[in-house]
């Protein structure tokens, strides 16, 4: 079996409290194209979550301690966390996390995984739409001020996990929490990963939910070491 047609893993975070509908809509899209998809949860969102039509086998459940809570203040998922699940888990293919938002505009789960004929792991954008329904294949308008998606090798996943214990800002990347995405892509560049406009990755545009950019700043020196900056500005 070809690298990009084996089984394709993604793991995203589910908000049960801020527009389910959209998201299950694209939870529900990705598990339509084969790909085993997962949301990452506390209990009482796991709960909630089932509630609303998912089922145990939709959802890892993570301990608070593997959140954000004692940072954040409420129980986001730490990425880091989530990623070391994910490499515990039975499987050759690649590993992938998106945000809960996004919705596949693909005919196969290879679309995902043909980025690792090229590069070991990739950092993917997001294309901005009105609407899935109404996208065309030429209409192009991918949001670069932050990354959407990233996909790895099982090997590359390991090198990013082995990478990201020296990084003093691990704890705080957590999904929902602006920033961790920058680091992330810093981690992929790291092992001679790649970046690429994914135009195949659609997301509604909705009103911002977050106002604050200080969060940033207790990821820059991690962004400056990984990618050999010394300047400060």
């Amino acid at each position: 079996m070809a690298r990009s047609e084996a089984v394709v893993t993604a793991v995203t975070s589910l908000n049960p409290f801020s527009r389910i509908e959209a998201q299950l809509r694209c939870f529900q899209a990705w598990k339509a194209l084969g790909v085993q998809i997962l949301t990452v949860n506390v209990d009482d969102e796991a709960d909630r979550l089932i509630n609303l039509g998912l089922t145990d086998a939709d959802i890892l459940r993570l301990p608070v301690e593997d959140t954000g809570q004692a940072i954040h203040g409420k129980p986001v998922p730490q990425i880091i966390a989530t990623l070391r699940r994910l490499q515990d888990r039975p499987g050759t293919g690649p590993v992938a996390v998106v945000n809960s938002d996004l919705f596949p505009a693909m005919r196969s789960p290879a679309g995902l995984g043909h980025w690792l004929d090229h590069f070991p792991a990739m950092a993917l954008t997001r294309e901005e739409c009105g609407a899935a329904e109404t996208v065309r294949f030429g209409d192009r308008s991918p949001y670069r001020g932050g990354l959407d998606a990233f996909v790895f090798s099982r090997t590359s996943l390991a090198q990013v996990l082995e990478r990201a214990d020296a990084c003093t800002s691990a704890g705080r990347m957590c999904f929902g929490i602006i920033g961790w995405d920058y680091v992330m892509g810093a981690l992929i560049l790291s092992i001679n990963g790649g970046f690429a406009d994914s135009g195949l990755l659609l997301h509604e545009r909705h009103p911002t939910t977050y106002s604050s950019m200080d969060e940033f700043a207790h990821y820059l020196p991690d962004m400056r070491r990984l990618a050999g900056v010394e300047s400060k500005n």
